[in-house]
């Protein structure tokens, strides 16, 4: 099995990429989000911060989020599927919009959820590769299949340090679609 090299940039997450500070202009420009404090709940009590360097949305067509983000991307698809992703700020102008956040519950316990909107008029199957505090290593998860139009949204019990969209794939295309 093909390993994404979204698992390159987990790994090595402390890890700067180099980057080129200026503004980009096309679609097809690398877009960085700048240098922040990712800081998370645990549980009631407890709390979770780290530095995040200056990264990319988009490495080699796999998305990376952090909790609090929303964006979308754009799909280039052609007869054999997705052959490029990039990042869109714009949700109007974008084929997916992400957002990923945390949540807390009345008793303390947090929960991270990814919402999927699929503005394209094909199903998109994806895999998803996240970080946890306190845990070495990356795990591996699919989410459900997003239909064409439709939103999706995918909870896990515990706090997320960054999420991995990759393989990107797309199925059959819906004759209802508007996109």
């Amino acid at each position: 099995m093909k390993i994404p090299s979204c698992i390159l940039l987990l790994a090595a997450f402390g890890f700067t990429l180099a980057a080129d500070d200026k503004k980009p202009t096309t679609a097809d420009a690398t877009v960085f989000r700048e240098p922040f404090t990712l800081k998370l709940r645990l549980d009631k009590d407890r709390y979770y911060e780290q530095k995040i360097p200056k990264t990319q949305f988009v490495i080699e067509d796999n998305v990376y989020l952090f909790v609090g983000e929303k964006f979308g991307i754009v799909l280039e698809i052609d007869y054999k599927g997705v052959f490029a992703i990039h990042y869109q700020p714009d949700e109007g102008k974008a084929d997916v919009f992400l957002e990923l956040k945390e949540e807390t519950a009345k008793d303390g316990s947090v929960s991270t959820t990814l919402i999927l909107h699929n503005k394209t008029k094909h199903t998109l199957n994806l895999d998803t590769l996240l970080t946890v505090p306190d845990q070495q290593g990356m795990t591996r998860t699919r989410i459900s299949p997003i239909q064409p139009g439709s939103t999706n949204r995918q909870t896990w019990p515990h706090a997320i340090i960054q999420l991995c969209l990759c393989n990107v794939q797309v199925g059959k295309e819906s004759p209802t679609s508007t996109r």
